[in-house]
């Protein structure tokens, strides 16, 4: 069968694993143009003259960039400008461009066919970079080292690093690494011919290079995408991606990725037996690689010149460029391209009538196709081995963590409703404490209640019912009773005070209060209260000074006014000595009138003032003439005051005596007159 006759499959999988790979440099992130290369040489070389003063770490980038630069172009050059970082820097000094540099120089390694090398430092790389937990440095590593795994068929090692440097860019958000990790992956699926899934890995890429306006990385990814249909013999497809990526190429800024796509634009034609456009394009392609130093892509352009120079009956053409293919195949130790190369030649050889030559390379060619089919078919069945325990592995842990999650949950609920029942059962001990405490002041309140009715009031009232039943049995003259009648009175009056009190004070204890305010004259109640007490206040000769002015109008309940009044002018009379003397004063703001009630004598003591300041109950201190009394009327007089919208304060006067304010809400903005 003629040459041109034949199934050209070994052809479009002869891209000697991952040329259409398209790493991405995380310094520079696939955008490298000749004249940034251009500016980073000159810079380099004033740096090193003098001219220029770079920082130590902007040095050791400087070097890193012009590295990956020539990376697929010379790895010659990579290795040198990688060496000279590592020997200008130290880890102790700039780890991040150290550890960068020696992961480009193990890749030169790999680009060498020197693997076990390549392997050797990537292992020892992982350690450090694992320590420095720097995620882009980690994606760098794992990418370059995923190509070592694809060159070296390390199928399940390829399957790892690639998952990991994905799940790194997904966390961290780096869109352009994912795209070429996606690429690449695409391509390890083209070459294992699961075009449905290259196909989608392609797809994705291409999404994310557009998202990050890489338009001429997303052309490289389209080519791809139309070299898959190409294999696949769909035909549309392959137009569509071709006609899409073709405008946005340009040689003059990444002519390494514009020579791969116009191959394979010339294989298509060589496949259509186009033998003039696939030419033309290999042509193109030829004259790009031509300006680098890449042996891998030149292995691929000899082995399409060969097929093109056969079928053009170019022979002894054919012949020298076959013969660099299988040179550059045992420099790589690839195996395809070497079955491929003998391929060829054998039917070179046939086309020549050299029939030894043709026997002889038969038998060397159907040995290493035997040994290779074995081995390729071992290699695809092991990938997709490797492929489904890593699904396996990954849907087994997700299991695992989605129990170890329900676990985590069921204790987090359990301890949820522990510290839920301690807090209600805390609250509920503290409501209770607070309950108990309260009904020990209501029993208190009760006993103290009881006591002041059954000694203050009882006596008072005894006392009325004796004597009438003495003036009843003619043991006391009507004169006797008339003279007594004052003086009962004052007794009565004084028990009704306090009854009142008390009445007030058991209502502020049952939570009974309630208070109707509405506009009322100090002056008016203030003077009905010292009238109450018109006896005892002779009694004792005091001097009360209680000209207050008029017009203070307050925003008060007035009966509960008259019982704070009482109880203030009471307690001064109480606590005053003879002769001495009660002052009243009254001063206002913008929204409160200020009322002041001063007694001279001693002042009030500590104990009361705490007492009331923290709602405390206290035993009542007799008068300075041993008046009882009953303890509650400062307390009833704080209650209602704050009941009202007030503030009741009690002190000790700098000047000696005691002085109780109140400070009331106005009624209304009123000037005051004298």
């Amino acid at each position: 069968m003629p040459m041109y006759q034949h199934p050209l499959r070994t052809f479009f999988v002869i891209l000697l694993t991952c040329f259409f790979v398209i790493p991405l440099s995380a310094d520079n992130k696939g955008k490298e143009r000749r004249s940034t290369h251009r500016q980073n040489t000159e810079l380099l070389e004033k740096h090193q003259r003098g001219e220029v003063s770079l920082e130590h770490e902007e040095y050791i980038d400087l070097l890193n960039k012009l590295a990956i630069f020539y990376r697929f172009k010379d790895s010659d050059c990579l290795a040198f400008y990688a060496e000279r970082a590592l020997r200008d820097n130290s880890m102790d000094v700039y780890p991040k461009g150290y550890m960068t540099s020696e992961i480009y120089l193990a890749f030169h390694y790999s680009e060498q066919g020197e693997y076990a090398e390549a392997l050797k430092r990537y292992k020892a790389i992982k350690k450090i970079t694992d320590e420095m937990n720097d995620p882009n440095l980690c994606v760098t590593l794992l990418r370059y080292w995923s190509l070592l795994d694809s060159y070296s068929g390390a199928q399940k090692e390829l399957i790892l690093h690639n998952y990991e440097s994905i799940a790194i860019c997904q966390k961290h958000g780096f869109v352009e690494q994912e795209a070429a990790l996606r690429h690449n992956w695409g391509w390890t699926y083209f070459k294992y011919d699961l075009h449905d899934k290259a196909h989608q890995e392609y797809v994705i890429a291409d999404s994310l290079w557009q998202m990050a306006d890489q338009l001429e990385n997303a052309a490289y990814t389209r080519s791809n995408i139309a070299l898959n249909a190409l294999e696949n013999e769909d035909y549309a497809t392959f137009h569509k991606y071709r006609k899409s990526s073709l405008p946005f190429l340009d040689p003059s800024k990444d002519p390494l990725w514009s020579s791969r796509a116009y191959r394979i634009y010339a294989k298509y034609f060589l496949k259509m037996g186009q033998l003039d456009s696939s030419q033309y394009w290999i042509d193109k392609s030829q004259d790009l690689v031509n300006r680098l130093n890449n042996k891998r892509d030149q292995l691929e352009l000899y082995t399409l010149y060969t097929e093109l120079f056969t079928q053009q009956q170019k022979l002894d053409t054919a012949e020298t460029t076959v013969l660099a293919a299988l040179d550059l195949s045992r420099r790589f130790k690839d195996s395809l391209a070497l079955v491929t190369s003998y391929e060829q030649y054998k039917d070179i050889a046939m086309l020549q009538g050299d029939q030894d030559k043709t026997y002889d390379l038969l038998l060397e060619y159907t040995s290493l196709k035997s040994n290779f089919d074995k081995a390729a078919a071992n290699k695809n069945l092991n990938f997709l081995r490797a492929q489904h325990q890593y699904d396996s592995e990954k849907a087994n842990q997700e299991l695992a963590l989605a129990e170890k999650n329900w676990v985590i949950a069921g204790i987090l609920f359990l301890l949820f409703c522990v510290v839920a029942i301690l807090y209600l059962a805390r609250k509920n001990y503290a409501n209770q404490k607070a309950a108990n405490k309260e009904l020990s002041q209501l029993n208190a309140s009760k006993d103290k209640l009881f006591s002041i009715i059954s000694h203050d009031l009882i006596s008072p009232i005894n006392t009325l019912k004796e004597m009438l039943a003495l003036y009843k049995d003619n043991v006391l003259t009507e004169s006797e009773v008339l003279d007594s009648i004052p003086r009962l009175k004052t007794r009565v009056d004084m028990s009704s005070f306090t009854l009142n009190n008390l009445l007030y004070w058991a209502q502020t204890q049952m939570s009974g209060f309630k208070s109707n305010p509405k506009s009322v004259d100090l002056k008016d109640r203030a003077s009905l209260a010292c009238g109450l007490f018109t006896e005892e206040i002779k009694a004792k000769e005091l001097s009360p000074e209680c000209a207050i002015p008029i017009g203070y109008n307050v925003w008060f309940d007035i009966n509960h006014l008259d019982v704070i009044l009482r109880n203030l002018v009471s307690n001064a009379i109480k606590f005053s000595p003879v002769k001495g003397k009660i002052q009243f004063n009254i001063e206002e703001t913008d929204n409160q009138v200020i009322f002041d009630i001063r007694n001279e004598g001693e002042a009030v003591p500590e104990h009361i003032t705490f007492a009331l300041k923290n709602d405390y109950n206290y035993s009542s201190t007799p008068g300075t003439k041993e008046e009882k009394g009953t303890g509650v009327g400062l307390k009833i007089s704080k209650e209602l005051t704050e009941l009202n919208g007030g503030r009741f304060e009690i002190f000790a006067d700098p000047e000696g005596g005691t002085k109780v304010r109140i400070r009331l809400p106005k009624a209304a903005h009123l000037k005051a007159v004298v």
